[in-house]
């Protein structure tokens, strides 16, 4: 996945994320129609973590495996 670091710039984090993650917690995400919208949390204490959807899912901890 790429993420923007900040909005109208030209530097991005990259996460590999593995599939069976996104699969095993699709109950967790937020849709928009059939689209999974993910809003990561830039606060340094809970950077990655998803915000819109219930599960509050850390990316960053896909990351360090």
């Amino acid at each position: 996945m790429l993420c923007q670091v900040m909005p109208n710039e030209n530097d991005f984090y990259y996460l590999k994320v593995p599939a069976r993650f996104l699969y095993e917690h699709l109950d967790k995400f937020h849709f928009v129609g059939d689209k999974i919208s993910l809003y990561f949390s830039t606060h340094p204490k809970t950077l990655f973590v998803e915000e819109r959807g219930s599960g509050n899912l850390d990316f960053e901890l896909q990351q360090r495996r």
